[in-house]
């Protein structure tokens, strides 16, 4: 047989087929096959395994009868069961990419995300690319800044009274054009993926906790005057990183180029080199993310 070598011979078919499972679950791959003169003859696979494949062949020949061989039918069995159901959710999670990319390739982008992409863009050019952001300052959190004995919680005044869409519009504010061109890079490649995969109203769920969450906090730590996609896509950042590492079979992987470039954002915003940043959005952001990920992952009926 090409590409393979005999090690030897045995006699009785049953002895044959323990020491093949035998070598199975030493890891060598092997063939049992039976010969026409009588017999069985045991096929190794692989050149740099023939050795030590004859070395447990001398030792299965001076004790054939010993306890391990009879045993390693079953240790056999179960790593074939193993490799098989391995085998099984890799083509799942191939097929599920592979659908994934169809549908990201036939039908373009999701319509939340693409919605998102254009108020973000609208928003921009109405604030003069965020240098008047006056002009769209019922989309802070507050037109208020907690000042002596106030708190937070009396600064948002407007929020009580029925505005209650500032909690999510700071996300749509963006100051400078690397803060712009940045998340909505991010929001085109994590959002994106998200709501191919999970839908639009998941997506839209997804955003509007994790905005609030993340915008009350920066609020609470630093007054109004705050904006940028920069919470969401943070959390969408530590959603697929959770669920990648702990649920293998959903589909979901982060490229290197954006998990390097958003790290390094994220650590250069606390060392206060790029300006006055919203730490506390990211931070916020990137926990919940994490958080929501991690459990999603473990009630995943997908979850290996």
């Amino acid at each position: 047989m090409e590409g393979m070598r005999s090690i030897g011979h045995i006699e009785d078919g049953s002895a044959a087929r323990n020491f093949s499972d035998y070598l199975f679950a030493e890891g060598i791959e092997n063939d049992c096959e039976a010969v026409a003169d009588g017999g069985y003859e045991i096929w190794v696979h692989a050149e740099d395994e023939i050795a030590r494949a004859e070395a447990l062949y001398r030792a299965f020949l001076d004790r054939p009868e010993d306890a391990r061989y009879q045993a390693a039918a079953k240790r056999a069995a179960e790593i074939r069961r193993e490799l098989k159901a391995e085998n099984a959710r890799m083509k799942k999670l191939v097929h599920t990419r592979e659908q994934t990319l169809r549908k990201v390739g036939g039908r373009g982008m999701a319509p939340l995300t693409k919605a998102l992409l254009f108020l973000c863009s609208l928003v921009w050019v109405l604030s003069a690319f965020g240098v008047r952001p006056q002009f769209v300052r019922y989309l802070f959190i507050s037109d208020y800044v907690p000042v002596g004995g106030g708190t937070w919680w009396d600064a948002l005044v407007q929020v009580r009274e029925g505005q209650v869409w500032r909690l999510v519009t700071p996300i749509l504010l963006h100051f400078g054009i690397m803060h712009f061109a940045f998340n909505m890079l991010w929001l085109w490649d994590l959002g994106n993926t998200v709501e191919t995969r999970q839908g639009t109203l998941f997506l839209a769920a997804f955003i509007l906790v994790t905005a609030v969450l993340s915008n009350v906090a920066q609020f609470a730590y630093s007054g109004p005057h705050f904006g940028g996609m920069s919470g969401v896509v943070y959390a969408l950042l530590g959603y697929i990183w959770m669920k990648s590492r702990y649920d293998p079979g959903c589909g979901y992987h982060l490229h290197t180029a954006t998990v390097v470039m958003m790290g390094f954002w994220f650590v250069l915003g606390f060392t206060g080199t790029v300006g006055d940043i919203a730490n506390v959005v990211h931070g916020v952001g990137l926990a919940v993310g994490v958080l929501w990920g991690y459990l999603s992952a473990q009630y995943s009926p997908m979850r290996s």
